[in-house]
């Protein structure tokens, strides 16, 4: 099992039950640092998704339509992913 704690800074999680994923951002205290990480749901297969984000807080995901959102605070702003391909 990977140690999550000794190895990010998580903020924000969310599950993707049709992928079998879990994210979880890491602000990395830094401006244009953020990112976005995933494992599988026992813990294996630990990867960064996306890198250079300013200050990842929020993500979630629109099982309907496929996207996955990353809202970032210090530029007030909100992007989104078809996670089909993630």
């Amino acid at each position: 099992m990977i140690d999550v704690a000794r190895s990010v800074i998580p903020v924000a999680f969310k599950l993707n039950i049709d992928c079998r994923f879990v994210y979880w951002t890491d602000t990395r205290s830094s401006y244009w640092k953020g990112q976005v990480w995933r494992m599988l749901y026992d813990g294996s297969g630990k990867e960064l998704v996306f890198d250079k984000l300013s200050n990842p807080h929020a993500i979630t995901v629109d099982h309907a339509s496929m996207i996955f959102w990353i809202s970032m605070t210090k530029v007030l702003s909100c992007c989104f992913f078809a996670y089909g391909i993630f």
